[in-house]
């Protein structure tokens, strides 16, 4: 994440038309069912190239979408890995390596089953007693792993374990909004949220009491609501 970008949660609208933004200035955007993630290159790419758009949210009317004074940037982490999740003599609370060793080796042995069991299982929380799964969720998290190639899979466990995003947290100077569940089964509480929050310099924190790793699909109306309030603050 760096200076200039924009993360916003809300209602899925009609992808937006980016046939006049050149690449790579282009608005990026994720769709999930029921919650959209975009990212918008906002300061420092409409400074750059000032035919670019004012971005807007299009599941806000005009009032609200003025209110959000998209020129003072803010950012989000949400169940996010920051700062290390691999166990070392610096992060002594950390997972052990063993762990991601284990995640490559069920991903090696049998990726289609690895990504349908992490779905659903501990990444929306179905695994938890009285928690009704969601087949939809579950099938449209095993296409979008299934999507990718199994090389960079492979190689991406190792990315998110044991990159250390310590400094990086330490340089960003826009205030943060810091979502992160107690009961994360995926990026443990105690070692992320929290510490990610006090090495940011405007970091703040948001903790939730049950809620799964992947709470933008199961509780999108509690994270937007709440997204939203930190961007009116």
């Amino acid at each position: 994440m760096g200076a200039g970008v924009r993360v916003f949660v809300g209602p899925t609208p009609p992808p937006p038309d980016q046939s006049h933004v050149p690449p790579p200035m282009a608005l990026s955007a994720q769709w999930a069912p029921g919650s959209v993630a975009h990212i918008f290159y906002s300061d420092l790419a409409r400074a750059q190239q000032p035919t670019l758009p004012r971005p807007t949210f299009p599941s806000l009317s005009d009032a609200e979408d003025d209110e959000l004074d998209i020129d003072d940037p803010e950012a989000a982490l949400i169940s996010a890995v920051p700062p290390l999740m691999v166990k070392t003599e610096a992060n002594p609370g950390g997972l052990p390596k063993e762990v991601f060793d284990g995640f490559q080796a069920e991903l090696a042995a049998n990726r289609s089953k690895f990504y349908r069991d992490v779905a659903s299982g501990p990444f929306y929380g179905f695994n938890r007693p009285g928690v009704q799964p969601s087949e939809a969720a579950i099938a449209n998290w095993w296409r979008q792993g299934m999507m990718g190639g199994a090389k960079a899979h492979y190689d991406g466990i190792v990315a998110f374990s044991q990159t250390d995003f310590t400094e990086d947290l330490k340089k960003i100077k826009v205030p943060v909004l810091v979502m992160h569940s107690e009961d994360d089964q995926i990026v443990p509480y105690a070692h992320a949220g929290p510490l990610s929050a006090k090495l940011l310099k405007n970091g703040v924190l948001k903790t939730y009491k049950d809620f799964p790793h992947g709470m933008p699909t199961t509780h999108a109306e509690t994270i937007n609501a709440d997204l939203l309030a930190f961007l009116r603050s």
